[in-house]
């Protein structure tokens, strides 16, 4: 019965390590540049390490601290979006980035429960978390 238990158990800390290396669902096509990172320019790194930072907080208990949390990240998203001065593949890779993060902010501030809106808000942070794997 311990030797199952033990199976068990780390068949599943595999599996959700497994997990942590894959893409959002909401992200498609999102790929590395030739097995390395795509260059952003520093405005956009800037405003990213900013929604990383608002993402650290962890205070949120009601609905208001999340519709809250998505007035903030759409701040962030605004200065990304009116501040980026990048061109070409880059920018046009970290659309497929950025599409879907600015779609789930959206939908956080029109969730109607707690439930629904931790649920958005943890494919919001999976979003940004995964930015450094793809951009430098």
């Amino acid at each position: 019965m311990k030797f199952l238990l033990s199976l068990f158990l780390v068949s599943c800390f595999l599996f959700a390590c497994n997990q942590k290396n894959q893409l959002p669902e909401t992200i498609k096509g999102l790929k590395l540049n030739n097995g390395g990172k795509w260059d952003a320019d520093s405005a956009t790194i800037v405003n990213v390490d900013f929604l990383q930072q608002i993402i650290a907080e962890e205070n949120d208990k009601s609905l208001n601290d999340f519709i809250n949390r998505a007035d903030k990240l759409q701040l962030g998203l605004n200065k990304i979006i009116s501040e980026c001065k990048m061109t070409g593949e880059n920018h046009e890779v970290l659309h497929l980035w950025l599409v879907p993060l600015i779609d789930k902010v959206k939908a956080l501030k029109t969730t109607k429960s707690v439930e629904d809106a931790r649920l958005v808000y943890t494919e919001i942070t999976s979003i940004i978390t995964i930015f450094p794997k793809y951009f430098e």
